[in-house]
């Protein structure tokens, strides 16, 4: 896990989960490199707005025919901390 500082706080990326291809068009893959466990996640929109939400265990696929063009942070949550990886949909 790597933690950097930005104007909103404290981030946490991890460094264990892949997403790709990134930039995206039409699908987003989500993979569990290390075995890390299950986390929760949710894709939220750059006006905070959460529009997707699921449960990462190895991988997950999502299809993004119905998002917008634009950037989008993915949270995850594992026990009481959060994590973040960022992705632009083409």
């Amino acid at each position: 896990i790597i933690s950097f500082t930005t104007g909103i706080g404290n981030i946490n990326v991890f460094k264990g989960i892949s997403i790709y291809p990134n930039p995206a068009k039409d699908h987003l893959i989500i993979e569990n490199n290390e075995s890390l466990g299950q986390f929760d996640f949710e894709i939220v929109n750059s006006s905070g707005k959460i529009i997707y939400n699921s449960i990462l265990l190895n991988k997950s696929v999502i299809d993004l025919n119905l998002f917008s063009s634009g950037i989008y942070l993915i949270r995850f949550r594992k026990d009481n901390s959060y994590y973040f990886l960022k992705f632009i949909k083409e």
